[in-house]
């Protein structure tokens, strides 16, 4: 599924000479086109510490699914590492190979086997524009986001705001005090919209580009959890920069190298501010194709670097160099990649 957004500029054109002016109107479309898209975490099912095992022993889970508005999605689960089916998973003691055995369950009555998913359903909950929010200030500063309830029923949302780095090519989201959102929680009434302010709080100067993340989470009602089962919550996750007007823009040296029969790309920035890579493909001297989605691939902030791994085994890609196509905030991106 695509969602196309059209507007329309009038175009004024002045042509004059000596004896005579006129003027010309056209108009020029203006799109973007937003991509289908999900990202899913989820939090461990933890049984506890047990004894001897007498009967059953049940425990929830939780499933975070984040789609764009309006995406069939389906979620499902397999037999996992260690069972022969989804009727029959297993975990195993690492050390030995003793099993204990579990099931996945849609419903609290325990009735309905959670297994691999064929049915899409539509994703409901909150949704925000703008998707990213980016601040040029030389100090304190603030913006807002608009939090959309589509569904006909109140919701919950708690929001929160965490420092954004990338240690070792991967993403760390630690507390902060310097930026926060307000109000922290908010209940959005059935199809509606409510603004919340996110404020740079710190009085220290901004050098180069801030990063953060604002999380906006949907707070279950207790009274509708199923006991036993794994429970979907919505979480938005949206960029927040803050930049000083000298911010240097990006500046990132890409390498690659094949591991595990996989393809695994990192780009390192040297400037102050993010890019934003989407549609990465990498494609070898012999014509092999390294894909790593055709959405948003994720970002490599400044200063920092990141990595990211071809969604499935790759062949060739053997030695010398290897050509990037991306896609990034400032439009096309193609660069010659040395193969380590």
């Amino acid at each position: 599924m695509r969602v196309y957004i059209l507007s329309s500029v009038s175009v004024l054109a002045l042509m004059c000479n000596q004896t005579q002016a006129a003027t010309a109107t056209a108009t020029l479309g203006v799109s973007v086109t937003i991509a289908a898209a999900c990202t899913i975490s989820t939090t461990p099912l933890a049984f506890g510490t047990q004894g001897v095992l007498t009967a059953n022993i049940d425990q929830t889970g939780t499933v975070i699914l984040n789609c764009t508005k309006n995406t069939a999605y389906s979620v499902g689960f397999d037999q996992g590492a260690n069972g022969t089916s989804v009727t029959a998973r297993k975990m195993k003691n690492g050390s030995n190979t003793d099993t204990i055995s579990y099931s996945l369950f849609k419903d609290a009555a325990r009735t309905v086997n959670w297994g691999t998913a064929t049915v899409p359903e539509t994703l409901q909950g909150t949704a925000s524009a703008p998707v990213l929010l980016d601040v040029q200030a030389a100090g304190d500063a603030a913006t807002s986001i608009t939090l959309r309830n589509p569904s006909n029923t109140p919701l919950v949302a708690q929001l929160r705001v965490y420092r954004w780095t990338q240690i070792d090519g991967r993403d760390v989201l630690s507390e902060t005090g310097d930026v926060a959102a307000s109000p922290p929680a908010v209940t959005l009434k059935p199809n509606s919209d409510y603004t919340v302010r996110v404020v740079r709080l710190t009085r220290k100067p901004i050098t180069g580009e801030e990063s953060y993340r604002l999380l906006a989470d949907e707070i279950p009602d207790e009274k509708a959890l199923k006991a036993g089962a794994v429970n979907l919550v919505v979480r938005q996750s949206i960029p927040v920069f803050f930049r000083s007007p000298s911010a240097a823009p990006a500046d990132v040296a890409w390498s690659a190298v094949k591991s595990n029969g996989r393809l695994a790309i990192r780009a390192a920035n040297k400037g102050d501010r993010r890019m934003r890579v989407t549609r990465l493909h990498v494609t070898d001297k012999g014509g092999e194709l390294a894909n790593f989605g055709d959405g948003l691939v994720g970002y490599v902030l400044g200063h920092a670097s990141a990595a990211w791994t071809s969604r499935s085994a790759v062949k060739g890609f053997s030695g010398g160099s290897a050509k990037l196509a991306a896609v990034t905030e400032t439009g096309p991106l193609e660069a010659s990649v040395p193969l380590r």
